[in-house]
């Protein structure tokens, strides 16, 4: 069971990587010219997001690891 939530867990936040990328894409696509703040407004989107999801992969490692102390 443990190691179905961690792969639903990953396959998650690759999903919600792969949208925002699509829509970062999308927005710097058709709304280029209208505000170029929100074009950074995505790219720090996609930045806290690759940041996000590296610390919950390192909080999920220390998890998994402590979980492994405890067994």
């Amino acid at each position: 069971m443990n190691n179905f939530t961690q792969q639903l867990s990953a396959i998650l936040s690759v999903s919600v990587f792969f949208v925002v990328l699509f829509l970062a894409i999308f927005v710097g696509k058709f709304h280029h010219n209208i505000l170029v703040p929100f074009q950074w407004a995505t790219y720090s989107l996609l930045v806290s997001l690759v940041v996000g999801m590296g610390l919950g992969a390192l909080f999920q490692f220390i998890r998994s690891d402590s979980d492994k102390e405890t067994d």
